[in-house]
């Protein structure tokens, strides 16, 4: 069986339980999906602004160019630049943190 040390009181505590018996610190395992969601939310936020600001430039060709082929190309590529860049950055955070443990514990006076 897998253990993990308790950093508060160097206890050794099963991998899943959820209370270090040592010191009553709380354990969660990885990441939540609620903080990954966040970030995705943020990234892909930050990305629609950053196209917004450049795509102003791009306004003068659409006056030039009418083809509805040539705005689904564009549509396609402006929805896959928005939300790669969350999806890269969630798939690698949640690869790099998905066994981490976590103990926290509150002190009380």
């Amino acid at each position: 069986m897998k253990y993990n040390t308790c950093p508060h009181c160097y206890n050794q505590v099963p991998n899943g339980a959820s209370v270090c018996t040592g010191c009553q610190a709380e354990i969660s395992y990885g990441v939540s999906i609620g903080k990954l969601f966040i970030l995705f939310l943020v990234i892909t936020g930050i990305t629609l602004y950053l196209l917004d600001r450049n795509l102003y430039l791009g306004k003068a060709l659409d006056l030039l160019i009418d083809s509805r082929v040539l705005y689904r190309v564009k549509g396609m590529g402006i929805i896959l630049s928005t939300f790669l860049p969350g999806i890269l950055w969630v798939a690698a955070i949640y690869k790099r943190e998905r066994n981490s443990v976590i103990f926290s514990r509150r002190y009380r006076r």
